[in-house]
């Protein structure tokens, strides 16, 4: 939440001072734009902040690649945010877990590396798959012994986010997890 306010104020700093009327700045003219620059880029990457470390602790603390992975299944993990979908449109300063997901479709799983759990989701274990009204995340159900789960699967990459905001959807990693658990619409 820190990283986005000081991102918020450097962007908006950035707009002010590009804004202002030029006879009030005291300052060096020449140096204004440069200024109002690196307000601009300050905020914006202390917005990414965030992401890029947690990014960082996934990699550090686990395998970007299963071992033993047959033809077909994605052998380089997509780093993904998972929530509990009764508590996921509360706001929480961290994840509830965060990991990487590898798919297998020829053997019908998904699994899920997490920093807190491991999750193996089988096809036959699957109550409900679809997307998320927002358009970003997978919203997946699964019965593991007599209690059933219900988690949100938000995609953490930039390059998600990228897609997510020109294309309007992680459309590819629903697809992914649809394609691994046989389930169609």
């Amino acid at each position: 939440m820190a990283c986005l306010v000081v991102g918020l104020s450097g962007l908006a700093t950035g707009a002010i001072i590009v804004l202002s009327p030029k006879g009030s700045m005291a300052a060096d003219k020449s140096s204004v734009p440069a200024i109002a620059a690196g307000c601009t880029i300050v905020g914006m990457l202390s917005m990414f902040l965030p992401t890029i470390i947690e990014r960082w602790i996934v990699r550090r603390n686990l395998p970007q690649s299963e071992e033993g992975s047959t033809a077909g299944s994605d052998h380089k993990g997509i780093h993904v945010a998972l929530e509990n979908a009764h508590t996921y449109r509360t706001v929480k300063i961290l994840a509830e877990d965060v990991g990487l997901i590898y798919t297998h479709p020829e053997a019908c799983y998904v699994r899920i590396s997490g920093l807190s759990y491991d999750y193996i989701i089988q096809s036959k274990d699957v109550a409900g798959l679809s997307l998320h009204p927002n358009g970003k995340s997978v919203l997946l159900s699964y019965m593991a012994g007599n209690e059933r789960l219900d988690l949100v699967i938000v995609p953490r990459s930039l390059l998600a986010e990228l897609r997510r905001q020109t294309l309007g959807s992680s459309q590819s990693l629903f697809e992914k997890i649809q394609q691994a658990l046989g389930q169609r619409r």
